[in-house]
């Protein structure tokens, strides 16, 4: 179980009931943004960044665990501790949150370390 590792930030654990569809929809155009913004190869610039050894898409799935809550717009965000290092925020600090943003039906947006900008 790989949410066992993680600490709820963005809200109480949801359970089953209270699950939006099938969990996240990750989706190819999302998922390719994600990766060329936030992937340690990156250089895309003002973006943090998820270490070399994270399964992103592992990190994504594992977010399911946090009850979403609405962000900007008509998006959720979902806002996670892992518990240990996973990335670099904008400023190139370590971080163990990171933030998974889904329209309200679950479909990805975005996700990257760090919390969500405000």
């Amino acid at each position: 179980d790989v949410s066992a590792d993680f600490f709820l930030v963005g809200g109480p654990e949801v359970k089953g009931a209270e699950l939006v569809g099938e969990g996240i929809e990750i989706g190819e155009k999302a998922l390719a943004h994600v990766l060329e913004r936030h992937a340690a190869t990156s250089v895309a610039e003002n973006a943090s960044k998820f270490g070399a050894e994270e399964n992103i898409p592992g990190l994504i799935k594992a977010s399911e665990a946090v009850a979403r809550t609405p962000a900007k717009g008509s998006a959720f965000q979902r806002v996670v501790d892992a518990g240990r290092r996973i990335g670099v925020d904008l400023k190139g600090d370590a971080t163990s949150l990171y933030t998974v943003i889904t329209d309200k039906l679950d479909k990805l947006i975005t996700a990257h370390p760090s919390v969500p900008k405000i």
